[in-house]
């Protein structure tokens, strides 16, 4: 299989791309870092100096790494579009390739008619019709069981024994004649 890359000219942009991403991203820290060891300072009417803080030039490292990300993904991008239409070309080639094989197989097979067919098309059979008439199920039969079946565990548990005669309540205790508390109980009494 013979394809050629094509659209050298944007794969030569897809890696500027990628290239000025890193200078980007390179050229931010190293000035964040710099800025980092100088020192700024103007003097104002003889009379007032004015110093700029040192973190100040930090805030150059987010836009660096922002313009990083963007040439970085569009070189990135450039690259994809190239080899999918490489890709594309490839599969195009060789189902073209591949239509010519068969078909001069098919040109041979028709020229020598005696010889077996090594790959013969055959059309699928046609499908059944769809039935015209609703068909009834057969009624099913039940089963022919040839042993007892087998007893449930309510069937097969003994009953339960016959409750038995209630017992008779035991007769309350009649309740004894109260003393007089008026006398003091004696020693008969007691005993």
């Amino acid at each position: 299989m013979n394809v050629k890359h094509k659209y050298s000219g944007l794969g030569f942009l897809a890696l500027l791309f990628k290239i000025v991403a890193w200078i980007a991203l390179i050229a931010s820290i190293a000035f964040a870092v710099w800025f980092w060891f100088q020192d700024y300072s103007v003097r104002i009417l003889d009379f007032a100096t004015f110093s700029m803080p040192k973190w100040l030039g930090a805030t150059v490292l987010p836009f660096g790494i922002f313009t990083f990300i963007q040439f970085y993904v569009l070189g990135a991008l450039i690259e994809l579009l190239i080899d999918v239409e490489y890709n594309t070309r490839a599969n195009a080639t060789v189902t073209s390739e591949l239509i010519k094989a068969v078909e001069a197989l098919r040109v041979r097979e028709a020229a020598q008619p005696s010889s077996p067919a090594v790959i013969s098309p055959t059309p699928p059979p046609p499908p059944p019709p769809p039935p015209t008439e609703t068909l009834e199920p057969a009624p099913v039969a039940p089963p022919i069981q040839e042993t007892q079946p087998v007893a449930s565990i309510e069937e097969s548990a003994p009953p339960p024994p016959p409750p038995g005669p209630e017992p008779e309540p035991a007769p309350e205790p009649e309740p004894e004649p109260a003393a007089e508390a008026d006398e003091p109980p004696t020693e008969e009494s007691a005993s």
